[in-house]
């Protein structure tokens, strides 16, 4: 019954929030024309604006403050102008500044984080879709940041596109010139507008501008009431294919062994634009070697760790296979999870080739996956030894329809297993429903989702034939995931209410899912001052509080907490909160394959406490910590970090997290460093080295890579990794080393 309770109440919030959308007064939204020229005509990309083709275009200066202080005028006057011709779209950016000397930039790397450099933004939205698109920013260096735009808000910075810009400093402040080809877009032939918006920020005076949405309730990223960029009639050129090749000769050591490895093989990606708005992908032998580290965690809970997507192919098109909105914020539970393909028991599997289909047609937004991974020897924890896994087939589809203006419905559906234990697929429906205005202004968010899957069911016996432990199929197994946030996510004010259930046996194979068989609901609360006072840009207070319950209705944990937090004018700042947990132990665990927890009843009150610096200064740092009662024992937490730009070619990170456990099951410290360097000669040529380490695991990372870039099309990478066992009681003294290898890579792609 409880169940039928829940579903009704988020029925009629949909409906509640559907009519809202429907009902309510189309935004007033600023227009900018775009020029049309002949190629011959098209500025030469190089922040310089005496082409004559600019004098031509029409030019916009109607920017307003969003922060500090919202709707006022600018500090510094701001100049957009756009021309396209039959392959491009122009965009140049005069941000003129009183003291041009003032202006910051000290970052040069590829995708920077640009919050603290000043920076000019563009936000395009080609399908007026009021939730997805696609961002590009440069720094007064030239320093380049692109990403997809997903669910308003929603950021992917690992996608990396093929478009080019140029910035340069002028006496009247600087200039940002942009190129982006309609071949690197997805857009709608059949319109004649975009959505359209230019960002810039002034890291000096905290100032944020924007040409449309001046509405501090929605992040700079958020596509849902951006401006028009009219006049465009942009077609499909060419024949619309886009091959990828990659060229990568690698060499490998067992430095245990002394076996040695050469290897050189290609790979590559076509993508084909079917129309305009709709995209294919084709990929051959995968290549990964540009892939980040994953950020070195050790697991001290109950639940196993996420890690986020990072590899390219799978990021290609996010946005279309998003799936559950904030109801699937927290990932436990999702019903399709890209890391499950090319990834099994933390071992790398091949990915043969695969096969992609992703886009928009009219108002459906459509994405179908297909790949096949190869065989190989893992070693299964289950079995507690190596096995063979055969090459997989496994597919994901996903639907959706806009709906209301900003909102949207859809379905989802895997198929395959990804150790090839089982038959096993997954299908999910969800709702996302957004009203821009509510009480006259502000965002109000309803999202829903029901999943269910169904799997073999598998257990591990002990064959008395062979005499080890085998998996064992059964019978069909279906069970379930729903549940509905309705949260509205505003500057001043901001709450959510959220209710899920995660079934006993729902386990998505293509998905993620660290826990099952339990009741979530949940509240948070958030009241924001912003007193635009050198010592505080922003006051922030609020709580939380969550309850979880077996499918009983039995409790299992509570947890109650409040938070203060305060910025400067600068940037500096400060964190504390204080949380309540009662937590009910019914299987007993281990904390870093050390401390065993019993199964009982536990409860405590944690404190936390961090400050930061700007990183505005050349040198910024940043600690904090967490104590003190924990299991009926103790515990303390802390973690420092820094980074050092001396200037804007060389950057310094590190980070330090010590935990001290004081059980009465013992007694564990875990240590996790971490540590990178980048260099930056241009825009286009950068190096940096990143090294990881925990004492639990014992393992030591090291990745190094060289990335030459000497046009966007085309891109040269030396990679060379390191792993190393380390005794904690040697390390850094001594270690052993367990592996090397080194990979050079040619890319190119090759528009046709």
């Amino acid at each position: 019954m409880a169940r039928w309770r829940l579903s009704a109440l988020a029925i009629a919030a949909v409906v509640v929030s559907g009519a809202a959308n429907a009902q309510r007064a189309p935004e007033e939204r600023p227009e900018l024309p775009a020029l049309q020229i002949d190629k011959a005509d098209a500025p030469r990309i190089d922040g310089d604006l005496d082409d004559p083709v600019w004098a031509r275009a029409t030019p916009s200066d109607a920017f307003r403050q969003v922060f500090p202080n919202e709707n006022a005028d600018p500090s510094e006057r701001t100049e957009v102008r756009v021309v396209y011709d039959s392959n491009n779209v122009y965009f140049a950016v005069h941000a003129y500044d009183r003291t041009p000397s003032a202006v910051r930039a000290t970052l040069l790397e590829r995708d920077p984080p640009l919050q603290n450099d000043d920076a000019v933004r563009i936000i395009l939205d080609p399908q007026l879709t009021g939730r997805d698109g696609y961002y590009f920013a440069v720094n007064p260096n030239g320093a380049r940041e692109d990403g997809l735009l997903q669910n308003n808000g929603g950021f992917v910075g690992a996608w990396n596109a093929i478009w080019n810009a140029r910035a340069k400093r002028t006496e009247t402040g600087w200039v940002a010139e942009f190129k982006i080809p309609f071949r690197t877009i997805a857009f709608n032939p059949d319109a004649d507008q975009w959505g359209f918006n230019v960002v810039r920020t002034i890291p000096r005076r905290n100032e944020e501008i924007r040409w449309s949405m001046i509405d501090r309730n929605r992040g700079r990223v958020d596509t849902g009431g951006i401006g028009r960029l009219t006049g465009i009639r942009a077609r499909k050129t060419g024949l619309g294919v886009d091959a990828r090749g990659f060229i990568a000769a690698g060499w490998s050591r067992d430095e245990t062994t002394g076996d040695e490895d050469v290897t050189g093989e290609p790979s590559g990606d076509v993508f084909v634009r079917l129309t305009p708005s709709l995209n294919a992908v084709l990929t051959a032998n995968t290549d990964f070697s540009d892939t980040p580290l994953d950020n070195r965690q050790v697991n001290t809970g109950r639940f196993s760790l996420f890690f986020p997507e990072t590899r390219g192919f799978f990021l290609e098109d996010t946005a279309i296979f998003e799936f559950g909105g904030r109801v699937l914020g927290n990932p436990n539970g999702r019903p399709f999870f890209t890391r499950r393909i090319g990834l099994v028991d933390g071992q790398e599997v091949n990915l043969d080739g695969g096969l992609k289909i992703a886009g928009r047609a009219g108002k459906l937004d459509i994405g179908g996956l297909v790949v096949q991974t190869g065989a190989r020897d893992i070693d299964d924890g289950a079995l507690g030894r190596s096995r063979e896994l055969d090459a997989q087939t496994l597919g994901a589809a996903r639907v959706s329809a806009r709906v209301f203006g900003d909102s949207k419905i859809g379905v989802v559906a895997t198929y395959g297993d990804p150790r090839g234990l089982r038959e096993a697929s997954t299908l999910g429906v969800d709702v996302q429903l957004r009203n821009n205005s509510v009480f006259g202004k502000g965002v109000l968010q309803l999202d829903a989702a029901y999943v269910r899957s169904e799997n073999e069911e598998l257990s591990v016996e002990f064959n008395p034939a062979t005499g080890e432990e085998e998996f064992v199929v059964g019978d069909p197994v279906s069970d379930d995931f729903y549940g509905f946030e309705l949260a509205y996510p505003n500057d001043r004010w901001r709450w959510e209410l959220r209710a899920k259930e995660w079934g006993e046996n729902y386990d998505p194979a293509l998905g993620f899912v660290n826990r099952r068989g339990f009741r979530e609901f949940g509240a948070e609360y958030r009241r924001r001052w912003r007193p635009n006072k050198p010592l505080a840009r922003n006051i922030d207070f609020g709580g939380w509080t969550t309850i979880v319950q077996d499918l009983e209705a039995d409790p299992l944990e509570e947890f109650t907490g409040a938070f203060f937090e305060v910025v400067t004018d600068y940037g500096d700042g400060f964190f504390a909160n204080a949380e309540y947990q009662r937590i009910l132990i019914t299987e007993p665990f281990t904390i870093a394959n050390e401390i065993e927890i019993p199964a009982r009843s536990y409860g405590w009150t944690d404190h936390v406490a961090e400050f930061w610096t700007t990183r505005q200064r050349r040198a910024s740092l940043f600690a904090g910590g967490l104590c003190c009662e924990f299991y009926d024992g103790n515990r303390i937490n802390w973690w420092t970090g820094f980074q050092l730009r001396p200037n804007r070619f060389l950057q310094l990170e590190g980070r330090y997290d010590q935990r001290f456990f004081d059980l009465p099951g013992g007694e564990a410290h875990i240590h996790i460093g971490s540590a990178e360097v980048r260099a930056n000669l241009n825009p286009r040529l950068s190096a940096n080295a990143e090294m990881q380490y925990d004492n639990i695991s014992e393992q030591v990372g090291v990745l190094a890579r060289v990335r030459w870039e000497p046009r966007p099309q085309t891109e040269v990478l030396l990679a060379v990794g390191h792993s190393a066992q380390a005794d904690p009681d040697r390390f850094p003294r001594e270690f052993q080393a367990e592996g090397t290898s080194v990979v050079l890579r040619f890319g190119n792609t090759f528009r046709l």
